[in-house]
């Protein structure tokens, strides 16, 4: 009983071993192809289908949020009252300032901006 289950353990440990093995190689691709596309334009960033999230909104990426809440906005060119406030743990939102783009995410409430959108994709629109 004492050795099966001492067999039961270094099975495991060696089976832990070689999936944690294969999860790294794969975590150094990723970082590889980051890096490699970081050198590029980047065009598009963030996650999932666009139609897993409940907000979407369209125009020119700006730096500063409101009183605290967001890091960037959109301005939609309807007026400073009108813009979209964001913030993202997902996506850098800096590499896509001064562009035209488009924004999926999920609104979330807020004390002083009117919208505020916690996003999840980003894309660059021509």
């Amino acid at each position: 009983m004492i050795i099966g289950s001492f067999i039961v353990v270094v099975l495991g440990i060696i089976s832990g071993w070689f999936l944690s093995g294969t999860k790294q190689a794969g975590k150094s691709e990723n970082q590889t192809s980051r890096s490699v596309s970081s050198n590029k334009q980047i065009e598009e960033a963030g996650v999932g289908d666009e139609k897993s999230f409940g907000s979407t909104a369209e125009g020119i990426l700006k730096k500063g949020g409101i009183k605290g809440e967001g890091t960037h906005y959109i301005d939609r060119s309807l007026g400073e009252s009108k813009y979209v406030y964001l913030t993202s743990s997902l996506v850098d939102l800096d590499s896509f300032i001064d562009k035209k783009v488009v924004v999926w995410g999920e609104t979330i409430s807020a004390k002083y901006a009117g919208w505020l959108i916690d996003v999840g994709k980003i894309k660059v629109v021509k």
